[in-house]
């Protein structure tokens, strides 16, 4: 999709939120901000979500289609960074492309969990992460959160799933 107006980010280029696709919608609702997904080689897939213009009494921010689950947001630009070093996992579309802006190997969950659930009742890591990695083959990866995640169990949680799911990754120690 070609972006007819592109909005206004704090911390992220304009021309970063144009290369992403990102653009004012009137969908789901007028004011909508949507963000398209995209694969591993910067095409992009079927998938969108969009930042709603206002928050509902719920405090959802944020939209998807129904039924379309849960996956990492791999940035169109995450393809031209080389192998190795750090990938951070942040939450958040918006933040992954700030720390692109800023040259930093990321991708974007859209809340901070890193697994699904089944209905067998399995956890399995969260659609696009383990991707991410094979990809970039990095030393490390951080997974970053707002200042609000560090009293958050669920947050620690999340963590300590992704960490176990991902081992071993050269520099980063067995976690028991």
């Amino acid at each position: 999709m070609i972006p007819t107006e592109t909005p206004n980010r704090p911390g992220i280029a304009a021309e970063t939120i144009r290369t992403a696709g990102i653009c004012l919608s009137n969908e789901p609702e007028p004011g909508s901000i949507e963000i398209p997904y995209y694969d591993l080689l910067g095409q992009p897939t079927s998938f969108s979500r969009w930042r709603l213009p206002n928050s509902k009494v719920d405090g959802q921010k944020y939209y998807q289609a129904p039924g379309t689950g849960t996956r990492a947001y791999v940035p169109p630009q995450f393809r031209s960074f080389q192998q190795g070093g750090d990938l951070v996992i942040v939450e958040g579309e918006f933040k992954a492309l700030s720390l692109i802006d800023a040259e930093i190997k990321s991708i974007g969950l859209p809340n901070f969990n890193t697994y699904t659930r089944l209905a067998s009742g399995e956890q399995r890591l969260l659609n696009g992460i383990d991707r991410a990695i094979s990809y970039t083959k990095p030393n490390r990866v951080l997974f970053l959160g707002d200042a609000d995640t560090a009293t958050n169990y669920e947050f620690a949680r999340n963590a300590l799933f992704l960490a176990k799911a991902i081992q071993p990754i050269k520099g980063v120690g067995q976690i028991n």
